[in-house]
C-alpha cells in the first residue's frame, strides 16, 4: 500500500443529511435578514447549544494483578443536572443549570 501512495489515515466522518446548497442559501439570503433586524432592534443574535451532565462513573476499564478481577465501589446516589448556554458572535455567553428535561 505504502508502494501505491497509501497510508493510513483517520476517516472524516460527515453526516449524509447535508444541504450545501440550502446552508449557502441561509448564510447569504436569510442570517443577513436576520442580522439586519437584530442591529435595527440593538439586539445579540445567541447561538445555543443544551447538554446533560450525570453523576455516574463511567470507568470502563480498571487495573488489577492477572487473574483477579477488579472491584470499583461506586456510590449509589445519582444525580443529573441539565445545561443550556448561548454565545453571542461578540463573544458574550449566557447560560443556565437545571433539574430535569
Amino acid at each position: 500500500m505504502v508502494r501505491w501512495g497509501f497510508s493510513a489515515q483517520k476517516p472524516m466522518h460527515r453526516a449524509f443529511e447535508q444541504r450545501p446548497a440550502q446552508v449557502r442559501a441561509w448564510k447569504e439570503q436569510v442570517y443577513p435578514a436576520i442580522a439586519a433586524r437584530a442591529k435595527a432592534e440593538r439586539a445579540d443574535i445567541l447561538w445555543g447549544d443544551e447538554a446533560g451532565v450525570r453523576s455516574d462513573d463511567v470507568r470502563g476499564r480498571s487495573f488489577a494483578k492477572r487473574g483477579s478481577t477488579p472491584i470499583v465501589r461506586v456510590g449509589n446516589k445519582r444525580f443529573g443536572r441539565s445545561i443550556i448556554s448561548a454565545v453571542s458572535r461578540t463573544g458574550g455567553m449566557r447560560w443556565m443549570v437545571f433539574k430535569g428535561r
